[in-house]
């Protein structure tokens, strides 16, 4: 199907758009939420017939018994005001290509203005393909306009039931940076390093296996000067590039970001244990999943440095479609234990671990909503003075 590109005016509304494609498309609307409208037309009329007192909500992008044969359509609007000028390039050029590689016959574009809107008709297309690429544009406007950014896992987390595994999400944005020569970074878009070095800020990815490398001594050696103020330890790689974001928006200084890769063994005891050699005062945090697993991390962490915080995050803070049952037995019997032996624990913690127990749910922490913001907030709640307030 050849590409039919059009070129609106500024002027035009949207009620101009939409009375635009009315007059060009035999159609009917449904509005599936504030920024989103699916397009059906004249053969898709009798679904709507079926469908038309259901109720459609904002998540709910295709009904499952759409039919995969039916011509269908979507209006997209993308607020580009909060964009510098080359990644307005960026993300009109993304739009473009997108759209046209999945046989659009249509693509508006009104340019140099506050929104772009793109409508997509295409017959025999992917429904999961197409959901998942709209799905990966309203996330490279979301990390482009609050500048955080987010890892492959994170992408996948946004909707695990869309985008199937994290290396289907990973996949699929590599496979658009390469194909149309955007990087995922200008997007905002990152993997995890294993080493990051900015300004006052030290990151370090522990590695698997656990090794001390000799560039790892020369990073400390250039860091030597510096007092590390805070320490965060973060048991998932995923939320370590939104934080480290958040804290240099917030002009925290001196601190160091640990991130674990999310697995229990000795190589975060063993990495950790340098810090008892520096001859300085720091506060120590340590941010976990809500769960068991989470918790005998902090419990092993918390046996060398007995005055370290955890932030906590409860099990009503995570949407209730996140929670899996965790039927692992022995995953009960580690937290008995812990909960039976382990002293150091304080009472908010002891009752936190009986809860998991009791509910036997598994949770993730970078599945909780806006969980890079709670961190900060705790963080800064309990290290006040070490903030930058200026």
């Amino acid at each position: 199907m050849r590409l039919n590109l059009k070129i609106i005016s500024e002027e035009k509304t949207v009620p101009a758009l939409i009375t635009l494609f009315e007059e060009a498309i035999p159609s009917s609307l449904v509005q599936l939420g504030k920024h989103f409208r699916f397009v059906f037309d004249a053969d898709a009329r009798h679904f709507l017939e079926l469908t038309r007192n259901m109720n459609y909500g904002k998540k709910k992008l295709l009904h499952p018994i759409f039919p995969r044969t039916i011509t269908m359509g979507r209006l997209i609007l993308i607020d580009l005001k909060p964009f510098p000028g080359p990644i307005k390039d960026i993300i009109r050029e993304l739009l473009v290509k997108i759209h046209s590689a999945l046989v659009y016959d249509t693509v508006v574009i009104i340019p140099k203005c506050k929104s772009i809107f793109v409508t997509y008709l295409s017959m025999h297309n992917s429904v999961t393909r197409f959901q998942q690429l709209s799905k990966l544009l309203e996330i490279f406007y979301e990390v482009l306009s609050l500048g955080i950014p987010l890892t492959y896992r994170a992408i996948y987390y946004r909707d695990q039931q869309l985008f199937q595994s994290s290396d289907k999400a990973s996949s699929l944005v590599s496979s658009i940076a390469e194909n149309f020569d955007v990087k995922e970074t200008e997007l905002n878009i990152y993997k995890t390093s294993s080493t990051l070095i900015t300004g006052d800020v030290f990151v370090k990815h522990v590695p698997r296996p656990y090794v001390i490398g000799e560039n790892f001594k020369e990073e400390l050696e250039v860091k030597r000067n510096i007092p590390f103020v805070t320490i965060l330890v973060l048991e998932k790689a995923s939320v370590m590039y939104p934080v480290l974001s958040l804290l240099e928006k917030r002009k925290w200084i001196n601190y160091l970001i640990i991130s674990s890769r999310g697995y229990r063994d000795s190589h975060l005891i063993d990495y950790l244990s340098w810090l008892t050699q520096l001859s300085i005062s720091f506060k120590l945090f340590v941010c976990t999943d809500p769960n068991i697993h989470g918790m005998n991390i902090y419990c092993d962490i918390k046996k060398v440095f007995k005055n370290c915080q955890r932030l906590l995050f409860s099990i009503n803070e995570l949407d209730a479609r996140y929670r899996m049952m965790d039927g692992n037995s022995v995953a009960a019997q580690l937290g008995t234990n812990l909960l039976l032996k382990n002293k150091d624990l304080t009472n908010t913690e002891k009752e936190e671990l009986k809860q998991l127990l009791v509910q036997r749910t598994k949770l993730e922490l970078d599945q909780i909503p806006n969980i890079y913001y709670k961190i900060i907030a705790q963080m800064e709640s309990l290290a006040p003075e070490v903030i930058d307030t200026i």
